[in-house]
């Protein structure tokens, strides 16, 4: 507040952005009844199945189609946006990983392949890569006694399997986005990422103390630029500098902060396997948002709604003494 706002953010703006980014960290600060949780873990599981089948009812009737299409391949959204989808399917996939290793989930290793399936189609390359590596490390480095490694044999050989099948379909499924970036061998590229990034490095190197205010990150690029139209979007699509634009080094230090300090937290009176996964779970959201807008986007609510509902039961069962 003492250099001013960003041009064109007013107060109101700040403040209303700020209850925004504040949101889908509500039930973090509650207690949570272990019903409410069960019945939140089971709908975020659920959640990319239903978006699924009511987008291809919402087809089947004409009104929207399955499939968007691309820079030439086809991206699968749903009822939504494929991004959406992708970051609903992998909130449901940490989900299923950490019920497997609870040995609570009676199709989840199904339901992992069908959320697997759904970030192919969606053609998000950083969310599928991430559920492959989590997947992996769960899989062969987790070890608990309720997921028997005799259930983890079937997820390992698919795998192993999947990158040669991946080799093989790409010419005959080249309409996938994916895919198609594969067989071009720019399945690696930022999607034009790196053109918005130094417009955000700037805007944070002329307050790289305190930043501009919450919101700023909506404005630093004016709509209907030319770089706007180009990407589609104004979205810096890196939360670490988004934030540093809008709270400076200092805020972000204290976001990244906060965020350990509640992470750990909520693995007291966890078992050892579900604090493993919820490590790796922070590590690949740490990840992800070097290259997503993962603390604004609509599925930041879906995310954080899980965490505190694990979290909550993680509090419940210590307290109560029971596992559900």
């Amino acid at each position: 507040m003492l250099h001013g706002l960003w041009p064109g953010l007013t107060a109101t703006d700040g403040v209303r952005s700020l209850v925004g980014s504040v949101a889908p960290f509500a039930f973090s600060f509650a207690r949570l009844p272990t019903v409410w949780c069960r019945s939140v873990i089971r709908s975020v599981i659920m959640a990319p199945f239903v978006i699924l089948g009511f987008g291809a009812c919402l087809a089947a009737a004409g009104l929207r189609p399955l499939y968007v299409l691309e820079d030439g391949a086809l991206r699968l959204g749903a009822s939504g946006h494929p991004a959406f989808l992708a970051g609903f399917t992998l909130t449901s996939l940490y989900a299923l990983l950490l019920e497997l290793v609870r040995g609570r989930q009676r199709f989840g290793v199904i339901l992992l392949g069908g959320d697997v399936m759904i970030l192919l189609a969606t053609g998000a390359r950083a969310p599928l890569a991430l559920a492959a590596v989590l997947i992996l490390l769960v899989t062969a480095f987790v070890r608990a006694p309720a997921w028997p490694w005799r259930a983890r044999i079937p997820l390992l050989l698919a795998g192993f399997a999947a990158p040669a099948l991946a080799v093989f379909a790409a010419p005959l499924l080249g309409f996938v986005r994916l895919l198609s970036l594969a067989e071009q061998g720019d399945v690696t590229s930022l999607s034009n990422r790196n053109l918005i990034w130094p417009v955000y490095e700037a805007a944070f190197l002329r307050s790289p103390w305190f930043g501009w205010g919450t919101g700023a990150g909506k404005i630093v690029v004016p709509v209907g630029t030319p770089l706007w139209q180009l990407l589609g979007t104004n979205a810096a699509h890196d939360e670490y500098l988004r934030i540093a634009v809008e709270g400076g080094a200092i805020g972000l230090a204290l976001l990244l902060l906060l965020f350990i300090l509640w992470w750990r937290r909520g693995l007291h009176g966890m078992s050892r396997p579900e604090r493993q996964v919820m490590i790796l779970v922070l590590l690949a959201f740490s990840v992800h948002s070097a290259t997503d807008n993962t603390l604004i986007a609509t599925t930041a609510s879906l995310l954080f709604a899980w965490v505190s509902a694990v979290f909550g039961r993680a509090e419940r069962e210590a307290e109560g003494g029971l596992r559900s």
